[in-house]
């Protein structure tokens, strides 16, 4: 019981202080327009993030994003969707549901999206971070890389006339209902791109 109370001390410690970091980060960028450290906090979570361990800790508690402990895609809606092309370079099919056919399936891949971002973006701060180890960067590459190639090869296998296909990780980004002006679309904006043979 005594561990019990104590991991949870700590786990709502770590979720306190990196809600307070990120709520003021978001307010100094939103306000100053700039993106500046906050002195002493800045600090504690760069060690933070520097640790591999710590690293795991948030994506096994679900702690990895501001919503991941609540939901899988409650943040910014991202999506994957897949242009198939024949020998001329023709789109001959275009698809963003990767052919899912139970509910179960459907509702699982629509995290896949927002998790695999989460990741991207994680390895980005990595390389920024001198510290990191330059094969643990490049396997992390890998891995998006090989989980796209896989997923578009399971659905151009079905596909007639298959010669090469995309495959983007897109998000969307929401306007602001704040702003005075006339409002205007959603912004999409290509996170990650690929593009494959079929060999």
């Amino acid at each position: 019981m005594k561990k019990s109370l104590i991991f949870a001390v700590i786990h709502f410690s770590f979720i306190l202080f990196f809600a307070t970091h990120l709520c003021i980060k978001g307010y100094i960028s939103v306000n100053e327009k700039i993106d500046r450290p906050i002195p002493f906090i800045s600090s504690i979570s760069s060690f933070f993030y520097s640790l591999p361990l710590f690293n795991t800790y948030r994506i096994l508690t679900g702690t990895n994003t501001g919503y991941g402990f609540f939901g899988t895609s409650v943040a910014t809606q991202k999506f994957v969707t897949i242009e198939i092309l024949d020998k001329n370079c023709n789109v001959i099919f275009k698809d963003d549901t990767f052919h899912f056919q139970t509910t179960v399936g459907k509702s699982r891949f629509d995290g896949f999206p927002t998790h695999i971002s989460n990741f991207i973006d994680e390895t980005g701060r990595m390389k920024r971070d001198k510290k990191t180890n330059q094969k643990l960067i490049d396997l992390r590459d890998k891995y998006v890389e090989k989980v796209f190639k896989h997923l578009g090869k399971r659905v151009s296998k079905h596909i007639a006339n298959a010669y090469s296909y995309k495959i983007s990780l897109i998000t969307v980004l929401p306007i602001s209902i704040w702003n005075e002006k006339k409002l205007n679309k959603n912004v999409v904006y290509i996170e990650k791109i690929y593009q494959y043979d079929l060999i």
